[in-house]
């Protein structure tokens, strides 16, 4: 408790003027509310997407529409999930509702037109004419959920002046541009305290740095422990396919960032007691990508649910489509086994795909190994597509 000290008054707050400030907070909070309210509302519908985009077509090629749209609808999705801090269980229904169904205007998208767009493999010839169908598509569909022309064109399309910037600095696309150019700038930084550094530093210090970094590196290989895990052979892999009926599934996109460092320069000239030495100079080059991701809910014939998850198959499932999941996986050295998805064979569309890049998942340090696995896990996956399902049974 605070006590004033003699000859002092106490500064205490009035209850009435404490009440007026959280009457005033209050009024400020649903000021806030009733703005994402107002922003919100001018978001279009999907609908609306299609049409507009069909509207300002111009001489864009069919694939090209269908990229835009695609495009467009990931970008709105994003930018909508951005306003909620990523957490749209924090937002009011409608905007649940409404990003709901930016979802499955896309999946639509990604169920049906896309897979036949992106099933061509174009020929040098046909890329150097821009007829491939695949790459034209992929591009638009990057250029229309990035790109800030058609971010702008967007705001411009569908905000009230007083929300366009709001709109854009909430886009996927802004908010990579900001990443890329704060990184960028941290590199600088970083880049230039190094060359102040090394610009007072003498010859004989950056030799002796030198000399002692690589006696590290020379110790280091020689002494590290050589930690091998327990020898596995292909026959201790476990392999299982469940095959049911997709009863429900979720698709969704993400995006990764991949950064290269390339760096060169530094040296210098000591002659007659003077010269200089510079620090070498980096050079950061930040590169985003899309990642679609796909989550499947499968009943089992016998009325038992598993789920299993996807990245990059090129292909999808919805609701009703008879799948196979191949999971494969070694035990541990308590005979436990942690079973991974490892293919997916859409037995309704008759598409499959073994998905190589998980082998690494289930088989560390063992190039030879790694080369059986895969081998077997592809002809497996073959022979489960070739077999076909039987008949599902029928839904609840």
């Amino acid at each position: 408790m605070f006590t004033a000290r003699p000859g002092h008054r106490a500064h205490v707050l009035p209850s009435r003027w404490l009440l007026m400030l959280l009457a005033l907070a209050g009024t400020l909070h649903a000021q806030d509310k009733a703005a994402d309210a107002d922003f919100v509302r001018h978001f279009p519908a999907p609908e609306q997407v299609r049409t507009d985009i069909a509207d300002r077509r111009g001489d864009a090629k069919p694939e090209e529409l269908v990229g835009r749209e695609a495009g467009r609808l990931l970008m709105l999705g994003q930018t909508l999930e951005q306003l909620y801090g990523g957490n749209l269980r924090r937002a009011p229904a409608a905007v649940q509702a409404l990003h709901a169904d930016y979802l499955k205007a896309y999946e639509r998208i990604h169920g049906n037109e896309r897979q036949a767009l992106i099933a061509e493999d174009c020929s040098p010839p046909t890329r150097l004419l821009g007829n491939c169908v695949r790459e034209n598509y992929l591009k638009a569909e990057g250029d229309y959920k990035f790109g800030f022309d058609a971010t702008v064109e967007a705001a411009e399309l569908y905000m009230p002046e007083a929300y366009r910037s709001r709109f854009i600095d909430a886009s996927p696309g802004q908010l990579t541009r900001k990443w890329t150019a704060e990184n960028r700038a941290r590199r600088a930084a970083g880049a230039d305290d190094a060359q102040a550094e090394g610009a007072g530093m003498g010859l004989g210090t950056w030799l002796l740095v030198g000399g002692g970094a690589l006696l590290a590196l020379l110790l280091f290989a020689v002494l590290r422990p050589r930690q091998r895990g327990p020898s596995r052979t292909l026959e201790e892999l476990q392999t299982s396919v469940r095959t049911g009926t997709v009863v429900d599934s979720n698709l969704w996109s993400e995006t990764r960032f991949t950064s290269t460092t390339q760096t060169s320069g530094g040296g210098g000239h000591i002659h007659g007691g003077t010269g200089y030495v510079a620090a070498p100079q980096s050079t950061t080059t930040v590169n985003s990508h899309a990642v679609e991701n796909l989550r499947l809910f499968v009943r089992e014939d016998d009325g038992t649910e598993f789920d299993a998850s996807f990245s990059e198959l090129g292909f999808g499932a919805r609701n009703g489509h008879r799948v196979s999941v191949i999971f494969a996986a070694f035990p541990n050295d308590q005979g436990a086994l942690a079973p991974q998805p490892m293919a997916l064979v859409n037995h309704s569309t008759q598409k499959h795909k073994m998905l190589w890049g998980r082998v690494s998942w289930i088989v560390k340090n063992d190039r030879k190994l790694s080369e059986q696995v895969l081998a077997h896990l592809r002809a497996l996956t073959q022979q489960v597509a070739d077999a076909g399902s039987p008949s599902p049974s029928p839904l609840p």
